[in-house]
Order: C-alpha cells, then sequence, then structure tokens
C-alpha cells in the first residue's frame, strides 16, 4: 500500500468534492468525513490542550502524544523507521504511527510520572 500510495502514482479513488486522490477507500471514506461533512452528529474527540479534533478515537491519542509529550517519549523511543522499540516495555512497532499510539497507553502505566490531561485522553467520551 505505501509503495502503491507514494511511489506508483497509482491513486484510484478520487475525492468528488476536492479532486484528492487516495489509494484506499477507506482512507477517502475519512477524508470525506473529517474535511467535507459539516454534520454535528459525527462524533469528534477533541484534544483537551489545544483547537485539534479527531473523528477517531486513536488519532486523538496519537496526536496527543506526539505533540503534547514530546518530552516524555524522547526517552521511550529508541531506533527509527520500522525498527522502534518502547524502551519501558521492551515492545518493538513497525512504524511511528504505531508507537505513538502505544506510547500513551505505556505513559499511563509508568509509575511516579504525572502528565496533564492523559487520563482525559485515554477515556473515550
Amino acid at each position: 500500500m505505501h509503495y502503491k500510495a507514494k511511489h506508483s502514482g497509482e491513486l484510484p479513488f478520487v475525492c468528488d468534492i476536492c479532486d484528492r486522490r487516495f489509494s484506499q477507500k477507506q482512507i477517502l471514506d475519512l477524508h470525506t468525513r473529517a474535511r467535507h461533512i459539516d454534520n454535528d452528529q459525527v462524533e469528534k474527540y477533541p484534544c483537551p490542550c489545544c483547537e485539534f479534533e479527531s473523528q477517531s478515537f486513536a488519532n486523538r491519542i496519537i496526536h496527543f502524544t506526539r505533540k503534547h509529550c514530546r518530552n516524555y517519549l524522547d526517552d521511550m523511543k529508541d531506533g527509527t523507521g520500522n525498527e522502534i522499540t518502547c524502551t519501558e516495555c521492551q515492545k518493538m512497532f513497525k512504524s511511528s504511527t504505531a508507537f505513538y499510539y502505544h506510547a500513551g497507553k505505556c505513559l499511563d502505566s509508568i509509575q511516579g510520572i504525572v502528565i496533564p490531561h492523559l487520563d482525559e485522553v485515554l477515556t473515550v467520551g
């Protein structure tokens, strides 16, 4: 999928509104809901620290850990690319996105560390 999206130019799914192209229909659907639907009934997951809102609970966790927990994560992240290890629990990840999703949960389990708003971010609703 990465090769198809980034290197082959083969992006068969096209947004009817802005003509942006995508490699997968699911990504096109997420794009449409996020960018082109102004619907109050679509559930949103706001970040408690900034203006960011996501239509996905997981994306809120990823956003929060990337943008608001950098100083905590510098010591937790070992490696780059498709070989990232969490130094707290030794789990390995094939992408930084997977690591950042995991990091929110791992940060929550570290004794003696208090991260403002972390509990709120990790709670659905």
